[in-house]
């Protein structure tokens, strides 16, 4: 049995839509003044500074391209919440748990649209700093994405320079930059880039990417069938040294994202590796 509650321009349910992150739950709700159907994203008080980065860069990011829009935002002593579009699913659940079969055509042009939405992030100074398949939406029947949760983000100006970041734990380690553990001070720019790598691979591969240990480089063994251009993009996006990886502009001007003839034998079905993957 559900509960409705009223919370500013919305109302929402007791019952979670979804399970959240470690910052907030998901309720279904509806908005108050259009009787849409809405996610609310209730944060308690303890993460309002994480409603408080995520509501800055959600409006500087209003009506931007592959980017979740915020509906709605209301403040208590207690919680905090964002109302926003009800979509599909997340993008883990669409290629790894719904018996999905990508194929390399699809996983490029599902990839693109995030590349854009990280091009729109990064042109209005917003770094994401949590880009993962669980933070990008998916609507089955367009195939289209939006990047979400905006939590761990950064708004800064200058796009070369290093900023503080308020914390080192941010993010999901498997997508996280090895910079990102290091130091308060970095550029968050190119940790998205590197988040970006992480999860073409596990898009293409279906299991998280291997590093060598000595220098800390992309491994690719010898064996590894991968489709044309990709590898170099991989190559590119997950170096070690932030400043060795591309921009989003020179990822989305990089042969693989352009590369739309037929892919003969490598236009086969990723791996699923549901042993070495697992859910955030």
């Amino acid at each position: 049995m559900t509960c409705d509650y009223e919370f500013g321009e919305f109302t929402f349910q007791s019952q979670p839509l979804c399970e959240g992150g470690s910052q907030a739950k998901i309720y279904t709700g509806k908005d108050l003044q259009t009787g849409k159907p809405v996610a609310v994203k209730v944060f308690n008080r303890i993460h309002n500074a994480a409603f408080r980065r995520e509501i800055a860069a959600m409006k500087r990011l209003k009506g931007k391209g592959n980017i979740c829009e915020a509906v709605g935002a209301s403040i208590s002593p207690y919680s905090s919440a964002i109302a926003m579009p009800i979509y599909d699913c997340d993008l883990f659940q669409y290629a790894f748990e719904d018996n999905n079969k990508l194929r390399v055509n699809e996983v490029r042009r599902v990839f693109k649209q995030i590349c854009v939405g990280v091009f729109n992030m990064h042109s209005a100074g917003v770094a994401h700093m949590d880009l993962k398949p669980e933070n990008i939406l998916f609507k089955r029947e367009s195939k289209s994405v939006a990047i979400c949760d905006f939590g761990f983000s950064c708004i800064t100006e200058d796009k070369q320079k290093k900023i503080r970041v308020p914390f080192t734990s941010c993010g999901t380690v498997e997508y996280q930059a090895p910079e990102v553990t290091k130091s308060y001070t970095l550029n968050p720019f190119p940790a998205d880039i590197y988040s970006l790598g992480c999860i073409l691979y596990v898009l293409l591969v279906g299991c998280f990417p291997a590093f060598r240990e000595y220098d800390g480089e992309l491994y690719i063994p010898s064996s590894m069938d991968l489709p044309r251009n990709s590898a170099d993009f991989l190559l590119q996006t997950l170096a070690y040294d932030p400043a060795a990886r591309p921009t989003i502009q020179q990822a989305l001007e990089h042969p693989f994202l352009q590369d739309s003839q037929p892919l003969g034998a490598f236009a086969r079905f990723w791996k699923r590796s549901f042993d070495k993957i697992k859910k955030i």
